[in-house]
């Protein structure tokens, strides 16, 4: 959205709808910004090389509820 980060946009969706379940795609990916997704309410966050098979993955467990961050984050 014009005038917003991608963090505060993810925080308006999940305010406006709360079902939304929102899978971030990007190409960067410090642990402060992953963090952040995950705090405004994103419940994945992928970067835009990862693997096709971890995507398809991804999109499934996010539809389903489940949380998915990169190994260095969530832990083993």
């Amino acid at each position: 959205m014009p005038g917003e980060n991608g963090l505060q946009t993810i925080a308006r969706l999940r305010q406006h709808f709360a079902e939304v379940r929102i899978l971030v795609l990007t190409n960067y990916g410090s642990g402060e910004e992953i963090e952040g997704a995950f705090k405004a309410g994103a419940l994945g966050f992928l970067p835009k090389d990862a693997p096709l098979e971890v995507l398809l993955e991804s999109i499934q467990d996010v539809s389903a509820g489940k949380q998915c961050f990169p190994r260095a984050v969530s832990g083993p």
